[in-house]
């Protein structure tokens, strides 16, 4: 029978003035606390902002945890196909600035396989050519942010700050006003740390566009089309995602990590 998580019961560590959804840069608010789970596993996440649920075929459910204390996550299981489909809309496809937010926790840093965080991509959704949006995954001890161009080519940044059974803020910001790679940041627990990353092209057409694509079909979380030979994701992920429409300020990014932070 499915349940509803009652949000009540993840409030007792924040401030209850404070609501991510008070900070104006946030578009969209997956959130775990007030969505829907049956049998152990997730069976839709909420968008606390919008009509728009991520939700999950039935044979590739994620797995209903808590944290240490007590918040809830969706564990990914890297030896079992599991994946989050949420459609991509107007809030949450921008693209002269755009970024993503979220907590997670790899299971591993040493299996030497692309793990797939979050991906925008027509090509893994509805089986057309046009151009997808980004590709957020994780090899080993790496966070991996690929962002393809209209012409079909890549541009990647890479960044070694990863660490097995550790959680990590991660919040990926796009930004056509800055110029060059510049463009495209990673902040880690709130700090930005892509000048201690290395940007690399791949394929033609890889110099990065002066706007994300703005894709139809899905942003997947997880491995959907996985064979069950372990290469899926490994990790657990909540209790929320965001996506933003520009920066927070440094205070609205700390509100917002310290907002149901998993420990």
């Amino acid at each position: 029978m499915s349940r509803i998580w009652a949000p009540n019961k993840y409030h007792s560590t924040i401030s209850p003035t404070f609501s991510p959804a008070q900070v104006p840069s946030v578009t969209t608010w997956l959130r775990l606390g007030v969505s829907s789970q049956s049998g152990g596993q997730w069976t839709s996440i909420t968008d606390a902002l919008n009509s728009n649920p991520a939700t999950f075929n039935a044979a590739r459910q994620t797995d209903v945890a808590t944290t240490a204390n007590s918040l809830p996550v969706q564990t990914f299981i890297a030896t079992r196909p599991s994946a989050m489909v949420w459609p991509l809309i107007a809030a949450n496809n921008q693209t002269a600035q755009w970024g993503i937010g979220f907590w997670f926790k790899p299971a591993t840093v040493s299996n030497s396989v692309n793990q797939t965080l979050l991906i925008a991509s027509p090509s893994v959704t509805n089986g057309t050519s046009s151009p997808g949006k980004f590709n957020l995954y994780q090899f080993n001890a790496t966070l991996n942010i690929i962002v393809t161009t209209a012409a079909g080519g890549s541009r990647q940044l890479q960044i070694s700050t990863l660490t097995a059974n550790t959680w990590v803020w991660c919040r990926w910001s796009w930004d056509s006003a800055r110029s060059g790679d510049d463009r495209m940041r990673v902040y880690i627990n709130g700090t930005n740390v892509s000048s201690s990353g290395s940007y690399s092209d791949l394929g033609s057409g890889a110099a990065f566009p002066t706007n994300l694509n703005a894709p139809t079909g899905n942003i997947i979380g997880g491995h959907f089309g996985d064979n069950g030979t372990g290469n899926g994701l490994g990790a657990d992920i909540g209790p929320n995602i965001y996506t933003f429409n520009a920066d927070p300020t440094a205070a609205e990014e700390t509100a917002i990590m310290n907002y149901e932070k998993p420990t």
